[in-house]
């Protein structure tokens, strides 16, 4: 078996991903948010992208839903103005 690394490592930057965590503090309250989330393995081009430019993502909670990957998912309509403002 063969393994090619063609990916680089996703590490977000500290000032974009305090600048995150502040807007979704804000937009949805320090109840119903966790900026202590455990570390996810996978690969993602977003990589790429942080390589070139300081950034950060988000992982927004659809409800009880399977992943967005998932033939079964059902995007929850009621998360739209919760994602906009953010």
């Amino acid at each position: 078996m063969v393994f090619r690394n063609l990916y680089p490592a996703v590490v977000y930057h500290p000032a974009e991903t305090a600048l995150a965590v502040e807007a979704a503090r804000t937009v949805l309250g320090e109840d119903s948010f966790d900026s202590d989330h455990s570390q996810l393995m996978g690969s993602e081009d977003f990589a790429f992208m942080l390589e070139e430019r300081p950034g950060n993502t988000a992982l927004l909670d659809n409800g009880s839903t399977a992943g967005p990957h998932d033939p079964a998912y059902d995007f929850n309509d009621a998360a739209i103005p919760y994602e906009v403002a953010y």
